[in-house]
């Protein structure tokens, strides 16, 4: 009886991790992001700028100086192929479990959403 007792047990703790795995699996890099040359902007702007914003998981890229970068704790990329925007990993639901990329007026941008919502974004679901 014991032994039904510690198999059962394990058995759940299986299909918990498998259903773990599963929704940690579909994360989706929601956000928005536009193509930017920063030194079209301003030639003292010579630092594409990856940093975390306020100890959250969101990722924000901006078109900054590699001083104003430092203070941020940011990554310094190619100011001339700049993706501006802010991303945040969010893990899709059951009711819009498509992480679709489309283009809109902005630049690129990727939402949770239907597979039929992303077709008639003419997007791509990953």
């Amino acid at each position: 009886h014991k032994n039904m007792i510690v198999h059962k047990s394990f058995f759940i703790s299986f299909i918990l991790l498998i259903g773990i795995c599963v929704v940690y699996s579909n994360i989706c890099n929601v956000g928005v992001s536009t193509p930017r040359n920063c030194k079209n902007i301003s030639s003292s702007l010579d630092c594409c700028c990856k940093f975390s914003l306020f100890n959250s998981n969101t990722t924000e890229v901006a078109c900054y100086t590699s001083q104003i970068c430092s203070e941020t704790n940011g990554s310094c990329g190619d100011p001339t192929s700049c993706h501006v925007g802010s991303v945040t990993p969010l893990g899709c639901s059951s009711d819009a479990p498509c992480c679709c990329t489309y283009d809109d007026n902005r630049g690129s941008a990727t939402v949770c959403t239907s597979q039929e919502l992303c077709s008639i974004l003419a997007g791509s679901c990953n």
